[in-house]
């Protein structure tokens, strides 16, 4: 199991703080005699520095030490309450050997990962299910109402995993484990909790919070990095950033397709006006072909477009050079930042169109067709009959139904925290020793966008104008002007040349009828490129999916976990 988690660290430590029960850890500091025998930790806890005198002369070795302190500390003070002390991003296993009781316990923010199953040996638990295969009673099997879900919704299932019989520890559950079974608690349970105010106080309130968050968790550094696009959310931490650390070294980096990116244009503006050191790096369609496999087996998942492939090259490139990174990932959940939360706000304001709208918000999210005349005709303005819909997986219960909520309320209070990209984020991350700080997804930003209500985070035309304003002084007009733009690579003829290259290796006709999951005519169908000679929208979306899911098929199912397509 140590083995197959090479990647995540220099040291790999095992022991057995009982009879029968063993730990481990895969790090990059090495392990202290004075650290506990019953607790393993991973993951990064926010933590004012200032307010530690001896804090000045801590080196990242001492930061950690420090925090897996306050971990243990947390754990023998407050019991199965520990992480309500807790901030930032965390994995945590401990045994109690009075109780013979193991208590496994994640984040709230979605980031780190433990998964589980129960063999007819023992309980076996890692933060990559890629371990847990390489003990042969485990199953490795897709499990295909899961499979299908990400096929059609391009998003993790976070109740489970891909693999048939591996569970996962829900975001901000602690998993209490006996020989009698299993049993969670829930310690982060956001509620909504609208207060008083207009909308200029919420702005300024925000922001403080924000410039509060932000001289804790990255004052005591003298060089930060930043992944800096076009959009709001990255230029605004960088301007309050340089606002707050005027004499600071901060670095901005940034991917994309060539001088005419918009993102490359907005990230080019965001660090002029901050005077970073900016880096660019432009994406390579063919760099596709050879950076897709590893990805899949560094995230376990395949639910995620072009975004994933960027973020992951960059953050390659980051690694090794910098000692601190933020980025700011989140605030789309925070703030209701989606083109979907402006689907289910606009539902709310215009109810005689609820019906459609609700349909439609279906449809991007699933690919299901909407069912009534007005859902037909919203279908059609923004396809314009050019969808794809997903295909039917044998074994399956079909195409997925994804959960509707009743208002943008609902909506964000059951997405907040599940940031869906971190199920790449974090794999990739934790390749080098790398101190990562997200100040959009602390437990005090999050606390209070429960308190904006709704009217001043999504509007009719636009998302996220409380953030926006707050943002404000600390950011150019083309950025504060700039509507929302997800990050893609430009859909041209070489990443179709590149698309094509991966289907041809792994969705040939036999290898689709060997695998028994997907009709092969579906599979032929959406292979078929244009005479444009350049796959766009559902069609590109629809066969990325299923190039993914056959990389992952031979990564978990037929490899145990095992590289496949790299060494």
């Amino acid at each position: 199991m140590a083995a197959r988690l090479s990647h995540k660290g220099k040291f790999a430590y095992i022991w057995s703080p009982d009879t029968d029960i063993w730990l481990g850890e895969i790090r990059n500091s090495p392990r202290q005699s004075s650290e506990p025998e019953n607790t393993a930790f991973s993951g990064q806890l926010y933590i004012n520095w200032g307010e530690i005198p001896e804090a000045a002369d801590y080196d990242a070795l001492d930061r950690d030490l420090h925090q897996r302190r306050f971990v243990t500390d947390a754990l023998h003070r407050d019991g199965i309450h520990y992480a309500d002390s807790l901030d930032g991003y965390f994995g945590v296993a401990s045994w109690d050997s009075v109780k013979r009781q193991l208590l496994l316990g994640t984040d709230r923010v979605n980031y780190e990962n433990i998964y589980y199953t129960r063999t007819s040996e023992r309980f076996v638990f890692a933060s990559e299910y890629k371990a847990m295969l390489a003990l042969e009673d485990v199953d490795a099997r897709p499990d295909p109402d899961v499979l299908q879900y990400s096929i059609a919704s391009f998003l993790p299932n976070y109740d489970s995993t891909l693999c048939g019989g591996i569970s996962r520890v829900h975001y901000g559950h602690t998993l209490m484990v006996s020989r009698d079974g299993e049993q969670q608690h829930q310690f982060f349970r956001p509620e909504c909790r609208p207060e008083p105010g207009n909308m200029s106080q919420f702005a300024e309130g925000l922001r403080n919070v924000l410039l509060t968050e932000l001289t804790q968790l990255l004052g005591h550094h003298e060089r930060i990095a930043i992944t800096l696009s076009g959009g709001l959310d990255s230029a605004g931490l960088l301007g309050m950033m340089r606002h707050l650390f005027p004499d600071k070294t901060i670095a901005s980096y940034t991917i994309g397709t060539g001088d005419g990116d918009p993102e490359i244009i907005g990230a080019r503006v965001g660090a002029a006006y901050c005077g970073t050191e900016h880096h660019e790096y432009q994406f390579q369609p063919d760099s596709l072909i050879v950076d897709l496999p590893k990805i899949i087996w560094l995230s376990e998942e395949f639910a995620s477009r072009e975004e994933s492939i960027l973020q992951y090259q960059l953050q390659s490139l980051i690694l090794g050079q910098e000692k601190v990174l933020t980025a700011g990932h989140g605030a789309d959940m925070d703030f209701g930042g989606m083109p979907r939360h402006r689907l289910v706000r606009l539902a709310e304001i215009l109810p005689f169109v609820g019906k459609g709208l609700t349909e439609l918000y279906q449809q991007t999210q699933t690919g299901l067709l909407p069912e009534t005349a007005i859902g037909k005709v919203f279908s059609h303005l923004v396809y314009r009959g050019k969808n794809v819909e997903p295909p039917r997986l044998s074994g399956s219960a079909g195409p997925p139904r994804i959960r509707e909520p009743s208002g943008l309320d609902d909506m964000l209070l059951h997405t907040v925290g599940a940031f869906h990209p971190h199920h790449y984020h974090s794999s990739i991350y934790s390749l080098e020793p790398l101190e990562v700080v997200m100040p959009f997804m602390s437990s005090a930003v999050i606390d209070y966008s429960t308190k904006i209500p709704t009217r001043f985070k999504v509007g009719l035309l636009q998302q996220k104008v409380v953030l926006r304003k707050a943002l404000a002084p600390f950011i150019p007009k083309e950025i504060y002007n700039r509507g929302k733009a997800i990050q893609r690579v430009k859909r041209d003829s070489a990443l179709s040349d590149a698309i094509d290259v991966l289907a041809s290796q792994l969705l040939s006709s036999e290898d689709v009828k060997s695998r028994q999951l997907i009709d092969p005519c579906y599979v032929s169908k959406v292979r078929q490129r244009p005479k444009s000679g350049i796959y766009s929208g559902d069609q590109l979306s629809r066969l990325w999916m299923l190039i993914s899911s056959e990389l992952w098929c031979r990564t978990f199912v037929d490899n145990r976990g095992a590289p496949y397509g790299f060494s």
